[in-house]
């Protein structure tokens, strides 16, 4: 029953952005018309829980808007709760670069960084998302220190290793 309602609704959805789109005027490549349809099916994908075909109209988008961080923000996202932390990487890193600023993009690609055990990197971003956090946003602290304590964990596992490759050295030459 509630996918024969989601259909007309859909295809309503669909009618209307075609009509608003219509009558808005378009530069002469016709983008602002399809940006708006894009904008408009990945909301309607969104509300259906579709995330395939919501991650294509965000790359339909991206290729309209290059160089906007929400959009990326928003696929790195996506990509990250599939767990794709590594495809999401590239996405949060786009995301960065066009809007140093914002603390969730910092934050995220640090999640990612150590979903990949790229803790060193994970530091150094959450280092900048807790920087330049704001108030009511997501306290990125606990996220860092866990990070560093992968760091630490790391370092002492190489020493630990490099000490032992020694004893067995020592060891090997006393025989």
């Amino acid at each position: 029953m509630e996918l024969k309602f989601l259909r007309p609704l859909g295809a309503i959805a669909m009618t209307l952005t075609a009509s608003i789109i219509g009558s808005q005027p378009a530069h002469a490549d016709g983008s602002d018309r399809k940006e708006a349809i894009h904008i408009m099916l990945l909301d309607i994908y969104n509300k259906q829980q579709k995330a395939d075909l919501a991650a294509g109209e965000l790359k339909a988008l991206i290729a309209l808007k290059p160089n906007d961080p929400v959009l990326h923000g928003q696929l790195g996202r996506m990509l990250a709760q599939k767990n794709e932390f590594k495809a999401a990487i590239p996405q949060f890193l786009i995301a960065t670069k066009n809007d140093p600023s914002n603390a969730e993009y910092w934050g995220n690609l640090g999640i990612c960084y150590m979903q990949t055990a790229n803790y060193n990197g994970a530091v150094n971003v959450l280092t900048k998302a807790v920087t330049t956090q704001r108030q009511g946003g997501t306290d990125w602290r606990q996220h860092l220190g866990t990070a560093q304590q992968y760091v630490q964990h790391d370092q002492q596992m190489k020493q630990y290793k490099e000490q032992q490759k020694k004893q067995q050295k020592e060891a090997e030459d006393d025989n």
